[in-house]
């Protein structure tokens, strides 16, 4: 525990005094001598002078008196009399008067500024009353200008509205037309191809009838053949039987030459009627082939042209169908563009309304507070000068 200092202690301090100032001088040799660094010499200045101040306040030795002489030289201190009471009395009750004269001046320069502000608050009223009016007037103006807008726009709405609807009219009517026209190149393109169909199944008949008259001529040629073998082989015999009857070698030759000239001539005659039975169906089929060419010739050049044309009423039903589309598109943009302008205008016209019945409630409710403000200001000049006169009543 730590020790305390009790009244014994402090004795034995003050007891220990001598011995402190005994150690002056050996403070003052240490502040005189060089070797000793600057700092520690103001260090022990410092120490020498708290102890001096120290023994002052312990000892009473203070320079309180020389002080207040001075401060007492520096604020001199009135001594009141009678006659200086009565004086100061008589000062206080004329400021009194002054002060509450510059008062009431002021209130009256007070007032009389309040007037005219309130006399130019009326004017700005007036004037702010007549603006007003002239924007309700103008607001009205536009507003029947705006209306006769409106019912000039619905009237050439309707206008625009009848066109479109003898536009589309028009339109229907036109692609009715195009599909009779339609529908009619359908059933000659039907008929058309039961023609050809027709043709086709002609020209199959008459590949038939060839191959059966081919089939036929092949018949009678092999039949030609075996009845000209059959009495080649008869006359064979026959000469045989003859050469065998005769004996003379000479006849027998010559019977055989003459059967063989017989028989070359038959083979001849046979084989040029066979060449002219071929020659005479080669040339045909010739014939039906180029028939048969020249008719596909102009089938393809009647089909390329019927296609050609096809593609054209094609192109054209396309060209048509596009610009009444367009047209149509065109006509769906102007009235969706019309009606959002009429439906623009009425919120425009609704939200005017709305901002001029606003309007005419802010200036009604400004004219109300300005009115109540007035009464208020009146009474409380009313109340001021009721107070007024009652102080001067009470002064004189």
């Amino acid at each position: 525990m730590s020790e305390y200092l009790d009244w014994e202690d402090l004795i034995d301090d003050e007891d220990q005094e001598p011995s402190s100032q005994e150690d002056r001088p050996a403070l003052d040799d240490l502040l005189n001598r060089e070797d000793i660094p600057d700092e520690l010499k103001e260090l022990l200045k410092t120490r020498q002078e708290l102890e001096d101040q120290l023994k002052s306040f312990s000892l009473g030795q203070n320079n309180e008196p020389e002080q207040d002489a001075r401060d007492k030289q520096r604020f001199p201190v009135k001594t009141h009399t009678v006659e200086s009471r009565l004086e100061e009395k008589r000062q206080k009750k004329i400021d009194e008067r002054k002060r509450t004269a510059e008062i009431r001046y002021r209130e009256r320069l007070a007032r009389q500024r309040k007037d005219a502000e309130k006399r130019f608050e009326s004017i700005e009223l007036q004037k702010r009353e007549e603006l007003a009016r002239k924007k309700v007037l103008e607001a009205q103006a536009q507003a029947s200008e705006r209306r006769r807008i409106i019912w000039r726009r619905e009237a050439e709405a309707d206008r625009q509205q009848q066109e479109n609807w003898l536009a589309e009219r028009r339109l229907q009517q036109q692609a009715n037309i195009l599909a009779d026209k339609r529908q009619r190149e359908l059933d000659e393109q039907a008929a058309l191809k039961r023609r050809e169909l027709s043709v086709e199944k002609r020209l199959h008949q008459i590949r038939e009838e060839n191959y059966w008259e081919q089939r036929t001529h092949e018949r009678l040629a092999a039949a030609t053949q075996s009845i000209v073998e059959k009495k080649l082989a008869q006359r064979r015999a026959d000469v045989l039987q003859e050469a065998v009857e005769i004996t003379h070698k000479k006849r027998l030759e010559k019977k055989l030459a003459e059967a063989r000239k017989e028989e070359n001539a038959d083979l001849e005659r046979q084989l040029e009627l066979r060449n002219e039975l071929v020659g005479t169906k080669q040339e045909q089929k010739r014939q039906e082939q180029s028939e048969l060419d020249a008719r596909d010739q102009q089938r393809i050049e009647r089909a390329n042209e019927r296609l050609v044309k096809k593609m054209n009423d094609i192109l054209a039903e396309q060209s048509q169908a596009r610009l009444a589309k367009k047209m149509e598109e065109k006509l769906e943009e102007k009235s969706r563009k019309k009606l959002e302008a009429k439906i623009q205008e009425r919120i425009e016209e609704r939200t005017a309304a709305k901002i001029q019945q606003k309007i005419e409630e802010k200036a009604h409710q400004k004219l109300q507070e300005k009115i109540a403000e007035k009464k208020l200001e009146r009474r409380a000049e009313e109340r001021r000068l009721n107070r007024d006169t009652g102080t001067s009543d009470r002064y004189e």
